[in-house]
């Protein structure tokens, strides 16, 4: 059987809305400067490249350089935030943002994956 592969979204314009923000986690021991960190979502695409409105504003420090930060899988990471819920709330704020309403294919997906 073969599966088709996943069509990949990129916007360029949301990650620089993205960098434009603060850290999800407020400052709280912030180091360097915003960039956007790609969430799986448990989705298991596997050395991929993530949907680009997936993505939410983590400073450098959270994101790669400290002991236990998003990109050396530390479970403690995400125990106080839902990445799930930041990324529907990033996308609302953008979408408010350009004048236009959600993207629902990536709130329809957000959504089912909470379902299961």
């Amino acid at each position: 059987m073969v599966f088709e592969k996943e069509k990949i979204i990129y916007d360029p314009d949301y990650l620089d809305f993205i960098r434009a923000q603060p850290c999800v986690f407020g400052g709280f021991g912030c180091q360097g400067d915003i960039v956007p960190a790609h969430q799986n979502l448990g989705y298991g695409m596997m050395a991929g490249k993530l949907h680009d409105r997936w993505a939410l504003p983590l400073c450098m420090g959270h994101h790669t350089l400290f002991k236990k930060c998003e990109h050396k899988g530390s479970k403690e990471f995400w125990q106080y935030q839902d990445p799930a819920q930041l990324v529907v709330r990033y996308n609302i704020m953008y979408s408010e943002k350009i004048g236009l309403w959600l993207c629902k294919s990536i709130i329809d997906c957000i959504l089912q994956k909470e379902d299961l």
